[in-house]
């Protein structure tokens, strides 16, 4: 897995084309830095619906809902697995910077 540090290298400036490498690597750590965030807020409100489930007697939960936040963490973070893959293959020696 790519660390943040690394990631933040691919950036380049503000002006690229759009068929660019800088492009592409801006897409793919953008993308790759949302799905992450969508995966762990999945997993934290799966968490707090299944404490709420627990403490709260009134609170009905429909358990298609939580195969749904199932679901959303899994999938976010197989896309953004894919998204780290993409930018390692784009830039294969980006795995050897270490960042201090």
């Amino acid at each position: 897995m790519l660390e943040p540090e690394q990631k933040v290298l691919l950036l380049a400036g503000t002006e690229f084309d759009r068929d660019s490498v800088e492009h592409l690597n801006r897409t793919l750590v953008v993308g790759s830095d949302v799905m992450a965030d969508v995966s762990y807020k999945a997993s934290k409100t799966l968490n707090e619906v299944l404490i709420t489930e627990h403490d709260v007697k009134d609170f009905d939960l429909d358990d298609s809902i939580l195969d749904d936040l199932r679901e959303i963490e899994k999938r976010a973070d197989r896309v953004n697995k894919y998204f780290n893959s993409q930018i390692i293959k784009h830039n294969p020696h980006i795995e050897d910077v270490r960042v201090r």
